[in-house]
């Protein structure tokens, strides 16, 4: 029985996957950190947040759209986020009571940003009700 905790059998996978790789090119340099763009980066952080603060089907019947991506005069970036709910009652579950939630997400999505970009992030989030 395979157990990383005892080490049981782990060379025994080890000589199998070993065998089954076949050397190749690489597909990106190693300095390449991810495939994804930053846009993707946002918005994957913010669907992040959504499904942790909001309840079952809610964040997958949301729609994200960026209306805004631009970098300021002194480095930092400027996004806007549209938020497009099914439903009125989930734009308020969205936003909290006196905007509570909505505003702890971008905050948390904002601070998260920064870590990921190095750089001061003004994020927005707008939620809308799909018409």
């Amino acid at each position: 029985m395979l157990s990383a905790v005892n080490g049981e059998e782990v060379e025994t996978l080890q000589r199998y996957l070993m065998s089954k790789a076949q050397p190749g090119s690489w597909d990106y340099h190693s300095a390449v950190v991810t495939d994804q763009s930053p846009q993707e980066i946002c918005c994957n952080l913010i669907r992040e947040r959504l499904l942790e603060h909001l309840p079952q089907e809610v964040p997958y019947n949301i729609i994200q759209s960026t209306e805004l991506w631009e970098e300021g005069p002194s480095g930092e970036l400027r996004i806007l986020q549209n938020i497009t709910v099914a439903r009125k009652n989930h734009a308020r579950l969205l936003i909290g009571q006196g905007g509570q939630l909505i505003g702890k997400i971008a905050r948390d999505v904002g601070q998260d940003l920064m870590n990921v970009f190095l750089c001061d992030v003004q994020l927005k989030l707008c939620v809308k009700v799909k018409k």
